[in-house]
C-alpha cells in the first residue's frame, strides 16, 4: 500500500474525491500519487501535514517517507 493511500484510509478515513477535496487537490493528483505515477510534490505533502494538523490528527512528517506499508492481509 502506498504512504499516501495509507494516510487517505488509516488516519483520515477518506475516499481520494473527499481527501482531495479537504486538502486542496485535484482527485486525479491523489491517485497519481498512491499508485506511484506521480512523485509526492512538497507542497502536496504541506497540505496534507496541515489537514491532517486542522483535523487533529497526531502528525510527523516521517509519514511521508515510510517505504510502502503493507496492509495486514499482506496486500498493496
Amino acid at each position: 500500500m502506498s504512504v499516501i493511500r495509507h494516510i487517505r484510509v488509516n488516519l483520515f478515513g477518506l475516499s481520494q474525491a473527499a481527501f482531495a477535496a479537504e486538502i486542496g487537490a485535484s482527485q486525479s493528483k491523489i491517485s497519481r500519487v498512491e499508485s506511484g505515477v506521480a512523485e509526492l510534490s512538497l507542497g502536496l505533502a504541506r497540505k496534507i501535514r496541515d489537514a491532517a494538523l486542522k483535523r487533529g490528527i497526531a502528525w510527523d512528517d516521517a509519514l511521508l517517507f515510510e517505504d510502502d506499508i503493507k496492509s495486514d492481509q499482506g496486500r498493496h
